[in-house]
C-alpha cells in the first residue's frame, strides 16, 4: 500500500474523509475557514464568503465563493504527528499476462502478474523488437542494434557486449514482474521472445500463437 500528500479537496467529492480534513495558511498558521475547494499544488483555496454581519454572502440564492492565493497546507488534525494529510494512493498494476503502458514521462510501464517497473531507452528498444515479432523468429545482433542506434555513427565499439547487458537487464526486470515472457538466447545470432501457452480462461488465449505482448 502506498499514500500520497492530499493536494486537491473538493466538497462533498474528494477525497472521502474530507470532513476530516483542514487547510492552513502556512503564511500564518491559521486555519482557513469555509473552504469547499483547494489545490495546494496551484496554490489556491476557493472559500464561501462572508458578509460584515457574519453570514455567507449570497446571490440568487446561492452561497457566493471566492478564491485566494497563497501557500496552502491540507492537513489532518485528527492524526498526532501527520502535518499533511494523506490518501491512498494507486497500486501497481498487475495482469495475468504481460502488458506495456506508455504512460510514464520516461519510457513506459511493464506490468504482469508481480506487478509493474519501469522499462525506458535501450531495454524498450529490445523488448518491443523481440515481442514484435512471431513466437519462432530470431531477433539477430544487427536488427537488434540497428533498433537500439538508428544512426550508425552513434553505434558504439562494445555494441555486442552492451546488448548482452541489457538483454540480462530485462530479463531481471520481467522476472521482477513475473512475466511469462522469456527471452531465449541463440548463441552466435540473438534473441528471441517466448511465451507458453495460455489456459482456455486466459485473457489472451486468442493470442498464444504469438510471442508479442499486449500493448
Amino acid at each position: 500500500m502506498t499514500f500520497v500528500p492530499v493536494t486537491y479537496i473538493k466538497a462533498g467529492e474528494t477525497p472521502a474523509n474530507w470532513f476530516d480534513l483542514s487547510v492552513i495558511d502556512r503564511a500564518t498558521g491559521k486555519d482557513v475557514r469555509f473552504v469547499v475547494e483547494a489545490n495546494t499544488k496551484e496554490g489556491w483555496v476557493r472559500q464561501q464568503a462572508v458578509g460584515r454581519d457574519g453570514r455567507f454572502l449570497r446571490l440568487a440564492g446561492e452561497i457566493v465563493t471566492k478564491r485566494i492565493e497563497g501557500d496552502f497546507a491540507i492537513v489532518n488534525p485528527g492524526i498526532p504527528g501527520a502535518p499533511v494529510a494523506v490518501q491512498e494512493g494507486p497500486g501497481p498494476r498487475t495482469f495475468a499476462t504481460t502488458r506495456v503502458f506508455f504512460d510514464r514521462p520516461k519510457g513506459a510501464a511493464l506490468a504482469g502478474p508481480g506487478g509493474e517497473t519501469s522499462i525506458e531507452g535501450q531495454h524498450l528498444a529490445i523488448f518491443l523488437t523481440l515481442c514484435g515479432k512471431g513466437r519462432c523468429h530470431v531477433s539477430e545482433w544487427m536488427s537488434l542494434a540497428e533498433a537500439i542506434w538508428p544512426d550508425p555513427d552513434a553505434m558504439p565499439d562494445a555494441w555486442l557486449e552492451l546488448i548482452r547487458v541489457r538483454v540480462c537487464e530485462l530479463r531481471a526486470a520481467l522476472k521482477s514482474i513475473k512475466s511469462e515472457i522469456t527471452i531465449i538466447t541463440h548463441w552466435g545470432r540473438g534473441f528471441s521472445a517466448m511465451r507458453p501457452c495460455f489456459d482456455a480462461d486466459n485473457d489472451n488465449k486468442h493470442e498464444a500463437p504469438a510471442a508479442s505482448a499486449s500493448v
